[in-house]
C-alpha cells in the first residue's frame, strides 16, 4: 500500500456510510460522507486507489438513488 493514510480515510468512509444507517436524518449522514469523500479525493485517491474510490462513489450513488425512491414513496403516502 503505497498510501496507509489514503488507505484510512477510505476505510473511515465506508464504516461511516455503512454504520450511520438512515434512520434519522440521512440529509445529514450523507454531508458527513460527502466531506470524506472530497478529503479522499483530495488525497488522490481516485488516482492511486480507484478501485476502491470507485466502489465508494457506487455505495453512495446507490444510497442517494434509495432515500430518492424513499422520499418518493412518503410523498405518495402524505
Amino acid at each position: 500500500m503505497k498510501n496507509p493514510l489514503l488507505f484510512r480515510l477510505l476505510v473511515i468512509g465506508f464504516i461511516i456510510f455503512g454504520v450511520a444507517g438512515f434512520s434519522k436524518s440521512p440529509q445529514e449522514k450523507l454531508n458527513f460522507a460527502n466531506a470524506a469523500i472530497e478529503a479522499a479525493k483530495q488525497a488522490e485517491a481516485d488516482r492511486y486507489m480507484a478501485d476502491k474510490y470507485n466502489a465508494m462513489m457506487d455505495s453512495l450513488n446507490k444510497a442517494n438513488e434509495i432515500i430518492k425512491a424513499e422520499q418518493a414513496r412518503l410523498s405518495t403516502i402524505y
